[in-house]
């Protein structure tokens, strides 16, 4: 009985050490968990630690290193400051580094022999009156010559020209070009010798008619003639025949008018060029001026002409006068037919007034709303900076050949009808306007690199351990 009462009597105190068994083990749970956190707390603060004190970087040391907190205030209050000067000064560079500046580098170059431009040549008198119009009816039909300046354009219908039809259809007949060439063209010499009748190149202008160019290039197998000396006894010199007694009512003036170009391009004598009357010969100093620009995405977006998908484009002249004929047909159904381009598109009529009034409405159209035209600048681009000089021509300073190819009627005759067209360089040399990027491609770099050592004190060394520290704290933060 005793034993019995014995065991019974030690139950309860099993009971309690198990009781007091589990309430250990759970205080030493959380005083492990308590230890660890420490532990880890101590761990992970000598991390950051070394990292503010061991710093490459000047500023970041010297907060990491600073017992006082007024002192690392005023060090976190100067990093904040610099790191602001910083990136102020980088968007500054890059605002102006992403809009491709260029600059503008001149340069002189002497050359033993120069190409010679093409030198292009009208008669003011757009129409030709034949023996055989003088007995043609009176009755008067609107035409329009329209002007290719597409900042000068005449829009208003008040501006047009009359004429009778049957010198409308004379336009647009099949000419002997050859033999208007020998009655425009009296003689031709180029370098002293005599020029050939083929030498001369065919092109129509709205407001000029018929047009005749000398050392015109068509092809990339072809090359322009060239010059080896300066001056006036080198070069172009022709004698022109005015034709007095063929010009048509509406002329208003008597004359030529003279384009030098670049032998690759066509002319445009209603923008550019000059004037030269009969009786005085007329002398033409050049000097070549070749401006190179940048493509894009360079400031002046400036287009390759006569190659790729702008190989029916000689200039920016073409290019807007090909986007105008497009719009025309587009908009009129038929095509100005004052203006050569390619294609078999069917030409406006000239006595149809709503075919002439849509016309009209494009020329209105097309300056407003400049951007429909994709026609930049080329960039590669020739002038010739002319300076004209003129003397009365005299029968006497004629060379024979000249005098005897042509029947003069006194010397006031001759004055009337005739002038004399020299074309000469004043040197050889040309001066050059060449276009160069402001910032190379690698000069990002070293901007960027002088704006983070001047204002943080970064170098590369600096950087890639801003980048290992970076790093290191990203794993603590995901392992947290």
């Amino acid at each position: 009985m005793e034993n019995s009462s014995t065991t019974d009597c030690n139950k309860p105190d099993i009971k309690i050490s198990k009781h007091v068994h589990f309430q250990l083990s759970d205080e030493s749970e959380v005083e492990q968990s308590y230890h660890e956190s420490v532990e880890d707390d101590e761990i992970h603060t000598p991390l950051f630690d070394e990292i503010l004190k061991n710093s490459a970087i000047f500023i970041i040391s010297k907060i990491g290193r600073t017992q006082s907190k007024f002192r690392k205030l005023l060090w976190l209050l100067i990093l904040v400051i610099c790191l602001s000067g910083c990136g102020f000064q980088i968007n500054r560079f890059l605002h102006l580094y992403f809009q491709y500046p260029v600059l503008l580098n001149l340069e002189v170059e002497r050359k033993m022999q120069l190409d010679f431009p093409a030198v292009t040549m009208c008669n003011v008198n757009e129409i030709k009156r034949q023996k055989e119009m003088q007995e043609f009816s009176k009755e008067l039909t609107f035409s329009v010559i329209f002007d290719k300046n597409f900042t000068n354009m005449n829009n208003s219908s008040s501006g047009m020209t009359q004429e009778s039809d049957n010198l409308l259809n004379y336009i647009d007949s099949g000419k002997d070009y050859q033999e208007e060439v020998k009655n425009f063209i009296m003689n031709c010499f180029f370098n002293g010798r005599s020029c050939f009748e083929n030498s001369f190149y065919h092109t129509s202008s709205p407001s000029y008619g018929d047009c005749f160019t000398f050392n015109k290039v068509t092809s990339d197998e072809e090359k322009p003639l060239s010059v080896s000396k300066s001056g006036l006894y080198s070069g172009l010199e022709i004698l022109l025949d005015a034709e007095n007694g063929n010009y048509s009512l509406s002329s208003g003036a008597i004359g030529f008018r003279i384009v030098i170009h670049d032998p690759s391009e066509n002319p445009n004598p209603e923008e550019r060029g000059f004037s030269i009357s009969p009786g005085f010969e007329t002398s033409v100093s050049m000097r070549q001026t070749l401006i190179r620009r940048l493509p894009p995405p360079y400031k002046d977006q400036c287009a390759y002409y006569n190659v790729g998908e702008r190989s029916n484009q000689t200039n920016q002249n073409d290019c807007q006068l090909l986007c105008f004929q497009k719009l025309t047909c587009e908009i009129c159904g038929c095509r100005d037919s004052g203006f050569d381009t390619e294609g078999n598109l069917m030409k406006c009529d000239k006595k149809n007034r709503s075919q002439l009034h849509c016309l009209d409405d494009i020329l209105e159209f097309i300056p407003i709303h400049t951007t429909l035209c994709d026609c930049p600048l080329p960039c590669i681009s020739k002038s010739y900076n002319e300076v004209l000089s003129q003397a009365v021509l005299s029968v006497n300073g004629l060379q024979a050949s000249e005098f005897s190819s042509s029947s003069f009627q006194g010397k006031v005759e001759f004055q009337k009808r005739y002038a004399k067209l020299k074309v000469f360089y004043s040197t050889l040399e040309t001066t050059v306007f060449m276009q160069k990027p402001m910032f190379e491609d690698s000069e990002i770099f070293s901007h960027l690199g002088g704006e983070l050592g001047l204002w943080l004190g970064l170098s590369m060394v600096a950087l890639f351990e801003l980048i290992w520290n970076l790093l290191r704290v990203i794993k603590f933060v995901i392992r947290s």
